[in-house]
């Protein structure tokens, strides 16, 4: 009932009686009180005038599942919503209950994460209250190999969702990360337990810079890493669940066209939104560190590269620089 008594909070812009919440949700008027002072403790500045009702005044600052239901479209992601003060890892957490269960579309949203993993098993630094540390369980019925496709349409749900903040200077660098102007806003983390011919699970771990300032981050990352606020010009502090929903929204839709099989959609934004294609690339392969044009990617996300002999190189995974 509290999730729906936010969402029915937040979409009036006048005071609500008691009487009317409790019709509404066939409770009793010590029950809406109950979970009004709830909201209350979760941040939610809730007025409440007597012979009129409950306002809200302001939203929450914090993340909660409340505000995160109230705010997502979704029919499956983010249905079940578990939220953190304190993780050490947000993906191993999802690794954990996904093994143990849990359901398709779960997210897991913490404050801080103390293990924060990007690719390689680098540290991803996870201040408390700055970000955005979360990860969605998936249960795709898609061959192992097509899993790829995923994370590509997870890094283009998170452009979209920053591109009314910050417009097309958002892009998506391949495999997994989402640039501004070539400086890293968000990394994305996906792994998978499976079999020869099908997925068990994935889990897709997301970390988006928000509130940051400079010196939040660790100095060796200053000149290459940087948040939504600091290309707003650090004035004001950004509400996160809007765009958690926005995120979710936007992944949803994208997950759901690759479970049909209808990919080209997909890459098609992918192709759109690259910071990768038509530059020059650094990679390994077979041990030797090799570089060329990016010229494309195929159906199934893998990166094409063109080296200096005319070569073409298809790049599964790893690093590029």
């Amino acid at each position: 009932m509290k999730d729906k008594l936010l969402k029915l909070l937040q979409e009036n812009d006048e005071y609500l009686s008691g009487e009317a919440i409790s019709q509404e949700f066939n409770v009793s008027r010590t029950a809406v009180w109950k979970q009004i002072n709830s909201l209350r403790k979760e941040g939610y500045e809730i007025e409440s005038v007597t012979n009129r009702g409950y306002k809200l005044v302001h939203n929450s600052t914090g993340i909660n599942s409340a505000g995160i239901s109230a705010a997502i479209k979704t029919n499956s992601l983010g249905h079940k919503i578990i939220c953190l003060n304190e993780v050490g890892s947000t993906n191993d957490y999802a690794k954990k209950i996904a093994s143990e269960g849990a359901e398709n579309g779960t997210l897991i949203i913490a404050e801080q994460q103390n293990s924060g993993r990007g690719r390689l098993g680098r540290n991803w630094s996870s201040s408390k209250g700055k970000g955005i540390w979360m990860s969605i369980i998936l249960k795709p019925n898609i061959e192992p190999q097509k899993a790829q496709i995923i994370t590509l349409a997870s890094s283009i749900a998170v452009v979209k969702a920053l591109r009314p903040l910050l417009s097309d200077r958002v892009k998506v660098k391949w495999p997994n990360d989402v640039l501004v102007d070539g400086k890293k806003i968000c990394g994305i983390l996906t792994e998978m337990n499976c079999e020869l011919e099908n997925i068990n699970y994935l889990v897709v771990g997301m970390g988006i810079n928000v509130n940051h300032v400079i010196v939040d981050f660790p100095e060796m990352l200053r000149d290459t890493a940087t948040s939504i606020n600091i290309e707003l010009g650090g004035q004001q502090k950004i509400e996160r669940t809007p765009i958690i929903a926005d995120v979710l929204n936007a992944f949803e839709e994208l997950y759901l066209l690759i479970l049909e099989g209808k990919t080209d959609k997909v890459i098609y934004d992918w192709r759109c939104m690259s910071a990768t294609l038509g530059k020059k690339v650094k990679f390994k392969y077979q041990n030797e560190e090799l570089s060329g044009i990016a010229e494309d990617i195929t159906d199934e996300g893998v990166l094409l590269v063109r080296d200096s002999s005319d070569k073409i190189h298809r790049i599964f995974y790893g690093e590029i620089i």
